[in-house]
């Protein structure tokens, strides 16, 4: 669904799509160049459909449901194509309820665009990935590095000014008009700039739920453990 997000109350949405075939909503995976790639072979299968809730019928939109359980990283991202051809990305994440969804737009597609602008090869991109090997809480921190691209993502969504944007442009003409808008590019920017430098606590990946144990075994499994064990968000 592509959303305006107003600051006054009589502001009405730029385009609102909720019968985009769930066939053409998909999870692709990203090359450091945004090429799309199909998502590799270790991938859970899963299908797109239309999406129900309790006590409703009709309701919008599509549900990716996963045959086993996944783990998101930055460069899997879902796929929305609409039925002009027009194709925009959002970050893909685990949502906590059905009350929750991924919506893709104008703010969700720059915030993808604008991390991989940054980088400049697959060596570079796979310092954001899942390491290889057993450990999956590697140095990398990929999972804080996913949440926070969602997070950027969605909050850019208030940009999507409507006194900038008509129904009847096309993805590329909102696309270059948005880039034009500073403020929207600085706040996407600072966040991506958190994910992808060097010197930030994400990028050095201390291993934090082995830390306390490691340096103080004994508090291991006490509550002392349990409050001093860091939020999940960075």
């Amino acid at each position: 669904r592509m959303h305006q997000r107003g600051f006054s109350s009589n502001t009405a949405p730029i385009l609102v799509d909720d019968n985009i075939p769930c066939g053409n909503i998909s999870v692709v995976r990203l090359d450091f160049d945004m090429t799309e790639f199909r998502v590799s072979s270790s991938f859970p299968e899963y299908a797109s459909v239309k999406r129900s809730e309790t006590g409703k019928e009709n309701a919008p939109g599509c549900k990716l449901e996963f045959e086993t359980n996944f783990e998101p990283q930055i460069d899997h991202v879902v796929r929305a194509e609409y039925q002009n051809g027009d194709v925009l990305y959002a970050p893909l994440r685990r949502v906590e309820s059905v009350d929750q969804s991924i919506t893709v737009g104008f703010g969700t597609h720059l915030a993808v665009e604008r991390f991989f602008d940054k980088i400049n090869s697959r060596d570079e991109l796979n310092k954001h990935r899942p390491c290889s090997g057993v450990n999956p809480d590697c140095e990398t921190q990929h999972r804080a590095k996913s949440r926070l691209l969602s997070f950027i993502s969605d909050t850019a969504r208030i940009y999507e000014y409507d006194d900038l944007i008509q129904p009847s442009q096309e993805a590329d003409e909102v696309l270059a008009l948005l880039r034009g808008e500073s403020d929207l590019m600085i706040h996407i920017d600072t966040a991506v700039g958190e994910i992808i430098r060097e010197d930030s606590p994400i990028a050095k990946g201390t291993v934090r739920e082995s830390y306390d144990t490691e340096l103080n075994p004994e508090i291991n499994g006490t509550e002392i453990y349990e409050r001093l064990r860091p939020a999940l968000t960075f």
